[in-house]
């Protein structure tokens, strides 16, 4: 078929409900299958048109964190080697207070909340000397990422590795956070500033790309 009469069809489906479009693709319409609770967790972050801005005009590693209990499960989704959108776990879950994407998701939790996922998951093995240890210090700090809308990272999960990391909300609900990393050699402080703006803004498109694709199926 020609596109016009592909683009027709597409059109038709849509507006009876049974697809619905996210970034630049079609899928089956998720209402006709799950609620609105199984769509929230199986949004397809490989798809979205703001990650893929965002990893050709930083040119980092791109990644997304969920939070799973105490821990953060992290995909990649941009490869900069290649200048494409991917969909890869990377090396299975790690506490969320130790890396920039799980601060970000903590800082929007309860006080109580924080403060028992913290707690609970202090691991001397796994600390380096930039790891947070004190529990008042890093309630403050949680703050603070709260207040300026990102977490950074700076080697305290892996040595030599830098991250910054901004929150992604569904509704008044943060469901996951999106981080640029690459090797401290390669983010030197100066460019920090720059790096954070752009991904503070592709957060906040994000929201705006997810809240759209679950809006239309409630």
């Amino acid at each position: 078929m020609n596109k016009t009469t592909v683009f027709r069809l597409l059109h038709t489906l849509e507006e009876m409900n049974y697809i619905i479009k996210l970034g630049r693709d079609y899928e089956l319409h998720p209402m006709l299958f799950n609620d609105i609770q199984a769509v929230r967790r199986t949004i397809k972050w490989s798809k979205l048109q703001a990650l893929g801005r965002l990893g050709a005009e930083c040119g980092k590693d791109l990644f997304v964190g969920t939070l799973h209990g105490r821990d953060v499960i992290v995909r990649q989704v941009y490869e900069a080697n290649t200048g494409q959108m991917v969909d890869r776990e990377t090396s299975g879950s790690v506490p969320a207070y130790q890396t920039a994407v799980g601060k970000v998701i903590l800082a929007q939790l309860e006080r109580s909340e924080q403060l028992e996922l913290f707690l609970s998951s202090i691991d001397p093995m796994q600390i380096t000397d930039q790891t947070f240890t004190d529990p008042d210090l890093f309630l403050r700090h949680l703050e603070v990422i709260k207040q300026q809308r990102y977490a950074a990272d700076y080697e305290e999960f892996r040595k030599g590795v830098q991250c910054i990391s901004s929150p992604v909300f569904s509704g008044n609900k943060v469901v996951a956070s999106i981080a640029a990393a690459d090797y401290s050699d390669f983010m030197p402080k100066h460019e920090m500033r720059s790096l954070t703006r752009k991904v503070i803004y592709a957060a906040e498109e994000i929201t705006k790309e997810i809240n759209t694709y679950v809006n239309a199926m409630e």
